[in-house]
């Protein structure tokens, strides 16, 4: 995020169905709806990644993690 000021408006008409489209492609890509919007304008991909499907990879990574913690390492020496 940057600190300049936003000073300025765009006023833009568009349908109801427009509006929400816009709105659930902001809501899939995790940005408010002027924050996409602006990407969008400017040109810069506003990629598209699921939240549940993140978070459930995420989950995943952990458990490997857990998984690998606990097992003994194999190729070490008794003491």
């Amino acid at each position: 995020m940057t600190d300049r000021k936003r000073t300025t408006a765009i006023q833009v008409r568009v349908t109801e169905q427009e509006k929400r489209k816009l709105e659930h492609l902001a809501r899939r890509c995790g940005l408010p709806l002027s924050r996409y919007l602006r990407r969008v304008g400017a040109g810069k991909p506003a990629t598209t990644f699921l939240r549940q499907r993140f978070q459930t990879l995420y989950q995943q990574v952990n458990v490997l993690r857990d998984n690998l913690t606990t097992q003994p390492c194999s190729g070490q020496r008794p003491n």
